[in-house]
């Protein structure tokens, strides 16, 4: 699990590459919706909204791709 001030884009990179990680020490597998709202809804950032959905609505066509029956409206309750 991570916050978005630990993450680092690395603009020089390509593909998942361009996606740094800083301090991990505490990196545990958790749930896994944990990261999408770390990203989407820090309280630490002012996140637009545009990309809040935007972000949100990948994770659920990902999730939902790799298994027909994720609970996308479960996330969002």
């Amino acid at each position: 699990m991570t916050h978005s001030p630990n993450l680092i884009w690395r603009e020089e990179r390509t593909g998942n590459d361009r996606l740094g990680l800083i301090d991990f020490q505490d990196t545990v597998i958790g749930p896994e919706a944990y990261d999408l709202a770390s990203l989407a809804q820090d309280a630490r950032v002012t996140v637009p909204e545009a990309l809040e959905e935007a972000l949100v609505a990948s994770y659920v066509a990902l999730r939902e791709e790799r298994d027909a029956s994720f609970d996308a409206e479960g996330l969002a309750a």
